[in-house]
């Protein structure tokens, strides 16, 4: 029986285990007072010490492996026993055995080698060949095996659930997931106790991982528990600087001769590797890490390494005993190692495939069965194919709690690769600035970093320094924020560095100015002797006239950030009033230092409104311009676009993102072509300055909240030209500190009742959010709104008192608030869409004499006030208004529909003017049904689109459900010969019920509400 964690919504008891390991594995911050769990024994199911356990959130009584489990976790609370069973009197002796017990397996062999007192040669054998040994068969390594196999098994199964892989068979999964050790989720029948079984693809079958979920919100809750981290990794030259390594890396199998070479292959050279090793058919490299701490028992490890094939080979595998990549360990007191091989599915943490050529795999675990603290581990890979293969980025890294993944520096020490994490490091110096009216300007590309010693681009020096002043940065801070050269400037002297503004830019007398350089000292020297005027900017005007001093003698503000305690960029702003042209070019004079420095980074910008500061690449200038260059060349292909193309590009002025998440926008849902659409997309944002203009290749277009953030556009394009259409990405993280509270009403029909808001629920308490859900009525999950099935928009402002044509399905006033909320609701129930309260409009009053008669429908009147206040509903934050299906499928015009939508926004509004208000448009399944309900979207975004600045948002949900596979599918014929069944869309309105469409629009409406979340 597998470990099963119920939610105690939906039954007593919170745990069923086999043993008392399993029970103590559970996290104590999802258990509460009095729930309950039944373990079926101690060390092994029925060997007479399980039985019924209570929570006691107080209790710190020592385990006693009998009546009180405390959980692994080591918090406070413990389980007691209230069902014990006591040990009757002893029996007599049996006979003695005669039949021996089994014995343990036999480990691999060592290789006995010439060399075999050569102790190096034997540290290695012993490491590879312990890798891939069998397990020890003492009853605790089993035991701690047990338990790992299960944690591995609820991170399958919560990384399933956070992919949306979840299928209704595993023909259907096996099809979809073709990555080799991925997890997926098969649906269990109707009817059981089973939601879900974990799988994984192995070898092209789906394997079962013996782990059943019961309920969807036991995975939610599953979910929760297994968010992973990604670790930085142990710095180690994985990208091989030069072919060596460098940090705590080294060669524990070392390539062949002549074959590391430079990266020539885009997949790789842009994760920011440099170099490749070769590797024959039949031969392999390993590549150690020194662990820089203690590293034993508990903890966990893990490796990554790239690996590239040639074009149409296959990638290697596992071939007989011989693994293909394997992350091991070597203890300090060489006892038992323990092996991580890529055949194990359960060690397989992640699969990147960054290309049809390259994968980036990471492979690790717990440990429980090494022999003690680790001295190094290794990160294995051996060719098993006929083909050269090339290897590249090893990582490796150790964490007391389990990971997701490993950060790119640990394959890039020098953090070339990295920029994101550039970003974030420079913008860390800057936190402590007023971010209430920052202007944050980008610096005129001048390759600041004065590589190989000679600007470029804008930049030059009007004064040379001398042959032997331009030194090879050694400095490791300046190497970690791209800094690759350095002026020497020797006590009283100065360097003279000047930048001409580009062709096209025009500043003048009332625009402003900054300009910035680093400054590095030697640790005998004090900031504190540098006073004085020690760095200016000189502003020549085109007509060579009057010039501008930017000076602290002439009002400038000098300030600086400190990088390291020797370095520091000092930065120095005005306001320019005094010139007699428009500005030619600046210099920028370091100068007059009281002791010898080291200068980099020159930069220099400009705005017609205050500087708060330069943006990263001001002292990145090499990649500054190089970005620059491609970011012109992304403007270029959006700069002669029409801006709106005919049909329309049907996209919102702005789209939400998650940092770090992904959404799938589908491109036959993008314009009014539907599934004729001809276009290729492509998404631009401020990422992409880091990279190519990306177009979708197939009908998704990804956006990728790692790369898009701020102002930048969707760019659709065809034989018959580009065009455009601005948007702003609205980005933020993806989990909130200090558990914000939000309070959220949804008003829908179906298709926000059949589970979606239960899912976005979820996901914001994941998320660190203490969201109340607000209304009078729950979705089938459990969660409250007002999502009633076959409402319209006409119908919650009673303008149709019934939801059929023919006048059935009556809807009525509440008479009394009491009576309404005595009635039960939907809960519980998951195919229920209706209930006790369906019938009843909880937002309609009485109309008066003072109600204005345009808004008043059959005598009553929407009343956001009266409806807060007679049901107490709390002030909401946000109020998602998600309708208008059944307005089109009802035959109501365009006009009727936004006449009622409008009286529920004034009315929404005259409560609070600060209430969030996003308007989610649904999409239709068939092409002529999605034509006509185009005609509301279209007044959706014409009425409310690009009033984000008024606290209205359009979200795109038509946009991110497949309309080819995102509904139920039904048999139309029976199997022919082949087993292959003709199908059709059973419902091309409702997907199915909580499943993956539902969760899409789930993630969409979760990025909007994480960016309004303070």
């Amino acid at each position: 029986m597998a470990l099963q964690i119920n939610n105690p919504k939906y039954g007593n008891v919170f745990v069923v285990a086999d043993t008392f390991e399993e029970l103590r594995s559970v996290a104590s911050t999802k258990i509460q007072d009095g729930y309950s769990a039944i373990v079926a024994g101690d060390t092994a199911p029925a060997d007479g010490f399980g039985g019924l356990l209570v929570w006691n959130t107080t209790s710190t009584v020592p385990d006693n492996g009998e009546t009180v489990i405390a959980p692994a976790d080591g918090q406070s609370g413990r389980w007691l026993k209230i069902a014990v069973g006591r040990t009757g009197p002893a029996g007599a002796p049996g006979p003695a055995s005669l039949v021996p017990g089994p014995q343990g397996p036999q480990g691999v062999a060592g290789t006995i080698t010439p060399e075999a007192n050569d102790a190096k040669i034997a540290a290695q054998n012993a490491a590879i060949n312990s890798a891939s040994s069998a397990s020890t068969s003492t009853t605790a390594s089993d035991r701690a095996n047990t338990s790992a196999n299960q944690a591995a098994g609820f991170a399958g199964a919560a990384q399933a659930a956070a992919a949306n892989a979840i299928y209704p068979d595993t023909t259907t999964a096996l099809a979809a997931v073709t990555t080799e050790g991925a997890p997926f989720l098969v649906q269990g029948a109707a009817n059981t106790n089973i939601y879900a079984t974990l799988y994984r693809r192995v070898s092209g079958a789906a394997v079962s991982q013996n782990l059943t979920i019961p309920s969807l919100a036991a995975l939610t809750d599953l979910k929760n528990n297994f968010t992973f981290q990604a670790l930085k990794g142990i710095t180690a030259g994985g990208n091989l600087p030069g072919g060596l390594p460098t940090g705590n890396g080294g060669w524990l199998i070392a390539p062949a001769a002549n074959t590391v070479v430079v990266a020539t292959n885009g997949d790789v050279t842009r994760k920011g590797v440099k170099y490749v090793v070769k590797v024959a058919p039949g031969t392999g490299v390993a590549f150690q890490f020194a662990h820089d701490h203690n590293v034993d028992i508990g903890q966990y490890i893990y490796g990554g390494v790239i690996v590239t094939k040639a074009n149409g080979a296959a990638y290697p595998v596992k071939s007989g005993t011989t693994e293909y990549i394997t992350v091991g360990n070597v203890p300090s007191n060489g006892g038992a190692q323990q092996g991580f091989p890529l055949s194990d599915a359960t060690a397989l943490i992640k699969v990147e495939d960054i290309s049809a050529n390259t994968r980036r795999y990471v492979l690790g675990g717990q440990l429980t069965t090494v022999g003690g603290p680790l001295n190094f581990s290794f990160v294995y890979v051996q060719n098993t194919t006929a083909t050269e293969i090339q290897v590249s980025g090893f990582a490796l890294a150790a964490s007391p709690s389990k990971a997701s993944d490993i950060d790119y520096t640990d394959y890039d020490p020098t953090k070339t690769g990295t920029l994101t994490n550039r970003v974030v490091a420079v913008e860390a110096t800057v936190a402590s600035i007023d971010t209430t009216a920052k202007n944050f300007v980008e610096p005129i590309p001048a390759g600041g970093d004065l590589p190989n010693g000679a600007p470029k681009y804008n930049g030059t020096w009007l004064v040379a320094p001398g042959p032997t002043d331009i030194v090879a940065v050694n400095d490791t801070a300046l190497k970690s924020i791209g800094v690759k050269f350095e002026q020497h400037v020797a006590s009283g002297d100065g360097s003279y560095f000047r930048i001409a503004l580009p062709t096209g830019k025009y500043v003048a007398n009332g625009d402003y100015v900054m300009g910035s350089v680093l400054v590095r000292k030697k640790t005998t020297d004090s900031w504190a002797s540098l006073i004085g005027d020690f760095f200016t900017v000189s502003t020549i005007p085109t007509d060579n006239g009057t010039q501008q001093g930017i000076s602290t003698v002439n009002n400038a503000t000098r300030s600086f950030v400190d990088i390291t305690a020797n370095i520091r960029r000092y930065k120095i702003t005005a306001q320019l009033t005094q010139l007699s042209s428009p500005l030619g070019y600046v210099i920028l004079f370091p100068h007059a230092f009281a002791f010898e420095v080291w200068v980099s980074g020159f930069a220099f910008g400009t705005s017609n409104s205050p500087i708060t500061d330069l943006v990263i690449p001001d002292f990145d200038f090499a990649r500054g311009a190089e970005f620059d260059t491609r970011i012109t060349t992304i403007e270029s292909v959006v700069s002669t676009a029409t801006p709106q193309p005919n049909p329309q590009l049907l996209v919102p002025s702005s789209l939400p993102v998650v940092q770090g998440q992904s959404m799938t926008l589908y491109r036959s849902r993008m314009t009014e072509l539907g599934l004729g659409t001809a276009y290729k997309f492509a998404a631009i944002g401020r990422g992409s300055k880091l990279e190519e203009v990306k177009w979708d290749d197939g009908k998704q277009l990804p956006v990728d909240g790692s790369r898009l953030s701020g102002a930048g556009y969707v760019v659709a394009t065809n034989a018959s030209g580009t065009f455009r259409r601005p948007i702003t990405f609205r980005s933020c993280p993806a989990f909130k500190t200090g558990n914000p509270g939000y309070k959220l009403l949804t008003i829908g029909d179906s298709l926000s009742q059949q589970g979606q808001t239960s899912i976005l629920e979820a996901k914001l308490v994941a998320a660190g959010v203490a969201v109340t859900m607000l209304g009078t009525f729950k979705d089938t999950g459990g969660s409250w709104g007002e999502t009633r099935a076959s409402w319209a928009a006409l119908t919650y402002t009673n303008a149709r008192t019934a939801v059929n044509a023919d006048g059935s399905g009556g809807i009525s006033p509440v008479a009394s608030a009491s009576e309404y909320l005595s009635r039960a609701t939907p809960y519980g129930t998951p195919n229920d869409d209706y209930g006790p309260r369906w019938s009843s409009n909880p937002f309609i009053r009485p109309a008066t004499g003072n109600d204005p008669i345009a808004n008043v429908f059959n005598g009553y009147i929407f009343d956001f006030a009266s409806y807060l206040s007679r049901f107490n509903v709390a002030l909401p934050d946000s109020v998602d208004i998600n309708l208008y299906m059944n307005d089109f499928l009802r035959g109501f015009t365009v006009a009727e529909t936004m006449k009622s939508i409008d009286i529920m926004v004034r009315s929404i509004r005259a409560v609070s003017p600060t209430i969030n208000i996003s308007f989610g448009c649904f999409g239709h399944q068939t092409e002529a049904s999605q034509v006509g309900i185009l005609a509301f979207t279209k007044a959706i975004l014409t009425t409310y689109g690009g009033r984000e600045a008024e606290r209205f948002y359009v979200l795109p949900l038509w946009q991110v459900v497949d309309p080819e596979l995102g509904y139920a599918f039904t048999a139309t014929a029976g199997a022919n010969a082949y087993g292959v069944e003709q199908v059709s869309v059973s419902d091309s309105i409702h997907p199915p019920r909580s499943g993956a469409s539902h969760a899409q629009w789930a993630q969409l409406r979760f990025a909007h509400h994480m960016n309004l979340i303070a």
